[in-house]
């Protein structure tokens, strides 16, 4: 578990009225450190930090899959406002894995579950890199919040 990760995330979103998920109900599967929430009468919104397993080589394949076993741990209800997910997923040299990062992400909101950003974490490069989809006006301040709390740990990664 990646505590100073969390730490320095949870600053960010705390000003967003995020809170962590207790822990009995963080899942195993996919294998999260902490999930922060936020539901509101016209939102639900969901943060999940994953340790990548090492074995895992399609990263867009298991995001994709992460987004729909979360929706189904967290109880979340999308009956008028689906879940706007963002994942935030670190590991050993996840970079190599991530070239083309904005593949990950949803193009069209499916009214279930939307993720809207990804973050990848390279513990050994000690850099980042992330995604995001449209809809900025609404979750771009948010994103910047996680983008933020990344940054205190690791520098930004750009494509050469």
């Amino acid at each position: 578990m990646n505590e100073n990760l969390i730490d320095s995330i949870n600053k960010y979103l705390i000003g967003y009225k995020f809170r962590k998920v207790s822990h009995e109900r963080v899942p195993s599967n996919p294998p999260c450190d902490t999930i922060w929430v936020r539901r509101t009468w016209n939102t639900n919104r969901a943060v999940a930090l994953i340790h990548l397993p090492e074995n895992e080589i399609y990263l867009g394949n298991f995001c994709q899959k992460a987004k729909w076993k979360l929706l189904k741990k967290l109880w979340f209800f999308p009956v008028f406002y689906p879940l706007g997910l963002q994942l935030v997923i670190y590991g050993h040299s996840v970079l190599e894995k991530s070239s083309n990062i904005s593949s990950y992400v949803d193009k069209i909101d499916n009214q279930v579950v939307v993720l809207q950003g990804v973050f990848i974490i390279d513990t050994k490069a000690n850099k980042y890199r992330s995604a995001r989809t449209w809809g900025q006006h609404v979750t771009g301040k948010l994103q910047d919040a996680i983008s933020e709390g990344i940054k205190e740990l690791y520098a930004y990664y750009e494509d050469a």
